[in-house]
Formats: structure tokens, C-alpha cells, sequence
């Protein structure tokens, strides 16, 4: 044999020998853990305790293992725990509590960080958490004349209990069942307030520009936790639960805005310009403020509630007729759905499956998926209506009483007495 191809030969034997050894020589050290509870698929409930039980051996020495419960998308959803340690083996013998009443029927897991001094070891138990049900938890009722208003509560009791009273006008409120917050929005007298359920006492306050003339505040709407308004700056605002600013759109010169609606993904807004008849529906992404959208719309919004991530259904009144449209994010278009009764409609209550339209002397039940919609009662002065899916109960106040009507059932099945002019009802639910 040639002698270059001996060399060439031992090249590739000493390559093979040296890469041998330099993979015998890469160690994995991953700890020994021995879990004794909770054991896999184990089934626990809301405000449950997990006790926490296992042996935990390392060839490293175990700086600290972190104790948590995380859900699918491996976010947090429980108070977790450090555990400080310092050697190379830990007894766990210790639990965490599923304080957390907002969790949803999901797989979730028990996340297990063991970290020494190299890295950080991760293991898991599947576990099955029921979440707590759903259930309607307070009336709240906004009342009062002129400037004058009071929030009360009227469940389960029926007995009126004032939690507490402002000085303004009144443009909308929202009952913010997760944070245990109730917001109000004034137009031209009062700001954003921001009242804790939980003291019932002011949290924070967002003052307005006063104005002798013109509404500041001419839009209002909350979702999850964020308050939206819209100003006659031409800007539509948004605040947290502690009444910082998270949101600024663009603004928007020569009209107002006359809704708004927050979403999970978007804002959508119906501005009316001051000269012509034309509104435009505006679509700005959140929390950037910029418009991703922008169409035409001819008629009044009423109206409008989501649909789903990409459609806003909405209820509009064009010269005395009105219909209910579905505006297409995507493909940004606009399409009439149904006719509906052409009676002026003073009042909407929105859900994702039923919609209440009220008129000077019946409130209507229009289905949109169904195109059905019906007189359901004869019910004279409705000021507002608020509806419980969970319970399929209709709440409509008139004057100063609030009648509770069980679907499909056409006869008040209850009712209460809020003492004082309703404006506003709204649902508090324990989560």
C-alpha cells in the first residue's frame, strides 16, 4: 500500500478515536426525582389543596427547586413556592392551594424546576382541575335623577343596598366581574371612575377636559379588565384596573365617535364625521392604536357586539329601517344579515346567542344565527335590559323596578324594587 494512503489511514482512525472519546467524555447529569404525590391525572377541584410528596437525589448540589402549576400554555395559574436547599438530595413534603377561581376545566401540570449550579431541570405531573362554576352573584343597578347616582346591589335578597354615590352625567358603567371592579363614565360633568367592589370605594379617577358646549366623553366600553373612551379630541383611550394608560389610537379629526367596541385582538369605533351622511367603521389594532381597517357605513350603529375574532355584529337604523349587519374584519366588508322590526329601538341588550331590542312598548327576541326574531313582550318605557346566559333570565327595568322574565317564559317570574330612576343594570358574577 502506498504510503499516503497509510497516512491518509491513520488520519482517520485518530479523527474516529479522538471523536470517540470526546462524546464519552460529555456527562448528563439530570436529577432523580421519585414522585409519590400527586400522582399523574390526578383530579382536583378549585380551592383545593395539592400536597406535594417525592424524593429528589442529584450528583450536583440542588440550589433550589421552584414549585409551580401552569396550564397547557405553561402559564402560571397558582401561587407557587421556593424551596431553598443546598445539598444533593431533598425530601418534598409540602403543597400548594389552587387559589385561583378563574381556571377553566383543562389539562394543567405540576411544573417541578430543580436548578443546581449548570442548569435548570424541569419535570412534570399532568393533573386535572374542575373549575368553579360560573354563577350570577349580584345585581347592580345604576340609579338616580338628573346628575344624581347611586350604585346599588339587589341580589340575591331582593333588599336595595347603596354602595356608593357620584355627582355627574352618565354615559355607560361596567361591571368588572374579574377584577371586582365597577367603572362609570361621565360626558361633559364627570370623568372615568374607577370603584373596587370589594370596600366599594373610588380606586382611581380620569378626569375630562370640561367643555361648555361639546361631551368630552363621547364612547364608552370595557372588556377583561381595560376601560375604554372615546374623547371629542378625536383619541380613544384605554385604562387598566388601576387606571394607568395603556392604549392611544390615532386620532381623528372633523367628527366624533359614537361607539366602540374592545375585543380580544382589536378596537373597532363608528365615527361620525360633522358634515355628510356617511359613518366610518374603524378597526385600530390594541394595543398599537393604529388603523388596521377602515370602511363605510351608512345609517346609526345602535349597537354591536363580536362575534367571533374576526366578525362584529352589529344593529343599525338607516332612515327608519333597521337591520342587522356583519362587518368582516378581514376581508373588511359589510353585509346585511336580517331586517328587523322597524319600530324606533330605544334599548339593546347583546349577547353571542340572543339579542333584546326594546321599543316604546315591547322588547323584541331576535336569534341571529336562526334569522328568527319575535315580539316577546309587551313592556312599556324599558330603560335598560341585561341578560344571564348561565340562567337564561332577562332583566328589563322600567322606572323604578326591575322585572326578571325566565326564556321563553313571558310572564315576570319576579321582580324588584331599585327605589329611585333606573339608568343602567348591570350583572356582577363570582368570576
Amino acid at each position: 500500500m502506498p504510503q499516503k494512503y497509510h497516512l491518509i489511514v491513520l488520519i482517520l482512525a485518530f479523527t474516529i478515536l479522538v471523536g470517540g472519546c470526546k462524546k464519552q467524555d460529555i456527562i448528563v447529569s439530570v436529577p432523580d426525582v421519585e414522585m409519590i404525590a400527586p400522582y399523574n391525572d390526578q383530579l382536583f377541584s378549585t380551592f383545593d389543596t395539592v400536597f406535594i410528596k417525592g424524593e429528589i437525589k442529584h450528583s450536583r448540589t440542588i440550589l433550589k427547586i421552584n414549585l409551580s402549576i401552569v396550564n397547557e400554555q405553561l402559564q402560571p395559574i397558582v401561587s407557587g413556592k421556593v424551596i431553598e436547599v443546598g445539598s444533593n438530595e431533598y425530601y418534598l413534603n409540602t403543597y400548594l392551594v389552587i387559589d385561583n377561581k378563574y381556571i377553566g376545566n383543562s389539562r394543567n401540570f405540576l411544573l417541578i424546576k430543580i436548578e443546581d449550579n449548570v442548569e435548570i431541570h424541569k419535570n412534570w405531573v399532568e393533573i386535572s382541575i374542575i373549575g368553579l362554576d360560573r354563577q350570577l352573584k349580584n345585581i347592580l343597578v345604576v340609579t338616580g335623577t338628573s346628575n344624581n347616582n347611586k350604585l346599588i346591589s339587589l341580589y340575591p335578597n331582593s333588599t336595595v343596598n347603596t354602595l356608593f354615590s357620584w355627582t355627574s352625567d352618565y354615559l355607560g358603567g361596567y361591571a368588572d366581574s374579574h377584577n371586582s371592579m365597577f367603572y362609570t363614565c361621565g360626558k361633559q360633568l364627570d370623568g372615568i371612575r374607577g370603584w373596587e367592589l370589594i370596600d366599594n370605594q373610588l380606586k382611581w379617577y380620569i378626569s375630562l377636559i370640561p367643555n361648555s358646549s361639546l361631551p368630552y366623553f363621547t364612547a364608552f366600553d370595557s372588556q377583561n379588565g381595560i376601560v375604554i373612551a372615546a374623547t371629542n379630541e378625536g383619541y380613544i383611550k384605554g385604562y387598566n384596573t388601576d387606571g394607568l394608560n395603556v392604549f392611544k389610537s390615532d386620532q381623528l379629526s372633523n367628527g366624533k365617535y359614537t361607539g366602540i367596541l374592545k375585543s380580544d385582538k382589536f378596537l373597532i369605533a363608528v365615527f361620525k364625521p360633522y358634515s355628510g351622511n356617511m359613518k366610518s367603521i374603524i378597526v385600530f389594532n390594541f394595543p398599537a392604536g393604529n388603523i388596521f381597517r377602515q370602511t363605510q357605513l351608512k345609517g346609526e350603529v345602535i349597537d354591536m357586539i363580536g362575534k367571533d375574532d374576526n366578525q362584529i355584529l352589529m344593529i343599525v337604523e338607516d332612515q327608519g329601517i333597521n337591520k342587522a349587519m356583519i362587518y368582516d374584519i378581514e376581508s373588511n366588508s359589510l353585509n346585511i344579515l336580517h331586517t328587523l322590526p322597524s319600530e324606533p329601538i330605544t334599548t339593546v341588550e347583546m349577547s353571542n346567542d340572543y339579542i333584546f331590542m326594546a321599543t316604546a312598548g315591547s322588547i323584541f327576541w331576535y336569534k341571529p344565527d336562526y334569522g328568527s326574531v319575535v315580539e316577546y313582550i309587551q313592556k312599556q318605557n324599558v330603560v335598560s335590559m341585561a341578560f344571564d346566559n348561565i340562567s337564561n333570565q332577562l332583566f328589563a327595568g322600567v322606572n323604578d323596578s326591575i322585572f326578571v322574565y325566565k326564556l321563553p317564559g313571558t310572564t315576570a317570574v319576579e321582580s324588584f324594587f331599585a327605589g329611585d330612576k333606573i339608568k343602567d343594570i348591570q350583572l356582577f358574577y363570582n368570576k
